[in-house]
């Protein structure tokens, strides 16, 4: 490539984040509603998510709206729901020409919906042998997570890894899953289950519980949040997963979908989008509190 050719494709690539960048901070026209005729009603796509799973998917601090479902078309933005993994799929969808129809629920009736073929897709979900018998996955990820161990900065312990836990009290969220190395190591471990994050860290404060497993990016951001971080430090991560876009086997179109899924995200990753969005939502990520 000459010279000249390639000082035409940086800004090229320049343009096209920028582009985004104003998608993602205001949506191409505003806050405005779309009128009915400026999407095609031929795609529009049934997408059900959750709300709690922030910096990922989670509400805005001042949602415009509570209803349950909402009609995004290109260049709009979500009223309620915000998050990493949203803006990707947003963003993917949006370059596609789909026109979304958001249904926010609890994660397990998320489960439900889509396993009786009730939605097109769903997302962010991991690969398991249970939902691999009724879901088919895209290729490329929503996002990833990263495995970690919280313990107390003045704990008495000079744990460094999981191999080092063996037979502690280790606190779990509920349903969640820690990917094959922790699977295969977790009959050696006394477990506590937990419900919310913050149920979690309070077991962890009190010293209910040696250790707390979690997602890395979920944690932080509770604890950066709630400005507790100081009292708690993390291990090396152990391992880490990875979380799609899937949809019912059955679903036909749901087939299309993920494959305009992964076209349109690696669009993202090669034109630097994917980059910024790490930025925006993980400030943090892999350095310390």
């Amino acid at each position: 490539m000459g010279r000249g050719n390639k000082v035409l494709a940086c800004i090229t690539k320049t343009l096209v984040v920028f582009t985004f960048a104003i998608v993602l901070r205001q949506g191409v026209v505003g806050d405005e509603p779309a009128l009915p005729n400026s999407y095609d009603p031929n795609k529009v796509i049934t997408v059900a998510t959750l709300e709690d799973y922030a910096p990922f998917c989670f509400r805005q601090s001042f949602a415009k709206t509570n209803d349950i479902s909402e009609l995004i078309p290109p260049g709009h933005d979500s009223k309620r729901l915000q998050g990493y993994s949203w803006d990707v799929l947003r963003l993917s969808m949006h370059r596609q020409g789909y026109t979304i129809q958001l249904m926010v629920y609890p994660w397990s009736r998320v489960m439900s919906l889509v396993r009786r073929n009730e939605i097109d897709v769903v997302f962010p979900a991991a690969v398991t042998e249970k939902r691999s018998q009724f879901l088919m996955f895209s290729e490329y990820p929503v996002n990833t997570v990263h495995y970690v161990i919280y313990i107390n900065k003045k704990s008495q312990g000079s744990w460094q890894n999981l191999a080092e836990m063996i037979g502690l009290r280790i606190g779990v969220m509920r349903g969640w899953d820690y990917g094959r190395y922790w699977n295969s190591q977790i009959e050696h471990i006394e477990l506590r289950e937990v419900n919310t994050v913050e149920q979690g860290f309070q077991m962890l404060g009190y010293r209910r519980i040696e250790g707390l497993v979690g997602y890395e990016e979920v944690f932080d951001h509770y604890l950066i949040e709630k400005a507790i971080n100081k009292k708690f430090q993390k291990l090396a991560a152990f391992d880490q997963g990875f979380e799609f876009l899937s949809g019912n086997k059955l679903n036909s179109k749901a087939k299309h979908i993920l494959k305009d899924f992964d076209s349109s995200r690696q669009f993202l990753l090669q034109q630097g989008i994917l980059a910024e969005l790490k930025k925006r939502w993980f400030p943090l990520q892999n350095g310390n509190f």
